[in-house]
Parts: C-alpha cells; sequence; structure tokens
C-alpha cells in the first residue's frame, strides 16, 4: 500500500495521487486481462489442433475397420493375426442381434 499522504496535503493533492493510483490499477487490470485472453487463445489453438488430430485419427481407424469388415479380415489383412480353418460348421448360429453385438458382428 502506499504510504499515508503528509497531513499537510491539500485536496487539490489527495486527488492527484488517488487518480496516479487508479491510473496504475487500470494499467495493471489491462495487463491482466490482455495475460489471460493471451492465455485462452493459445488453449483454443492447442485444443483445435488436439480436436483435428483426434477427428483423423478417428477417419482413420474408421476407414480401416470398414476395409476390414469389407475384405472378410483374413490373417493376411490383420497384422498379427493367424490363420485359422474352419467353415460354417465352426460358426453357431446367431438368434438375434444382441448375440451378433455380443459376438463383435454389428
Amino acid at each position: 500500500p502506499p504510504a499515508p499522504a503528509p497531513p499537510a496535503a491539500t485536496a487539490d493533492d489527495k486527488l492527484l495521487l488517488r487518480r496516479a493510483r487508479n491510473r496504475e490499477a487500470a494499467e495493471r487490470m489491462r495487463r491482466r486481462r490482455r495475460e489471460e485472453h493471451d492465455s485462452l487463445t493459445r488453449s483454443v489453438r492447442e485444443l483445435t489442433a488436439r480436436v483435428a488430430a483426434l477427428e483423423h485419427a478417428l477417419a482413420a481407424s474408421q476407414a480401416e475397420v470398414a476395409a476390414l469388415r469389407g475384405a472378410g479380415a483374413t490373417a493376411a489383412t490383420v497384422p498379427g493375426a493367424t490363420a485359422v480353418s474352419g467353415g460354417a460348421q465352426d460358426k453357431p448360429e446367431l438368434a438375434n442381434a444382441s448375440d451378433m453385438a455380443l459376438a463383435g458382428q454389428y
């Protein structure tokens, strides 16, 4: 806090001191508001970039899923998968949509 004015200070002196303190406070407030605005602008820019990256990754994953479903997901198209012999006898009949969802065939 500023030092108290000497007792001989006139009303004009007090007014000038008050105006000076007010100017300083207003400048601090403007600086703080500007810093806050800059910080929020940076956050928006970073989050926008993150959303774009996530949307790109999602689109790539969805395309991969669609390609795998369309290709029948053979061992050659799925990295790390091993070939399994089988035919209709290996696949039980699925009764309804909930069974299909549980089996991963939606």
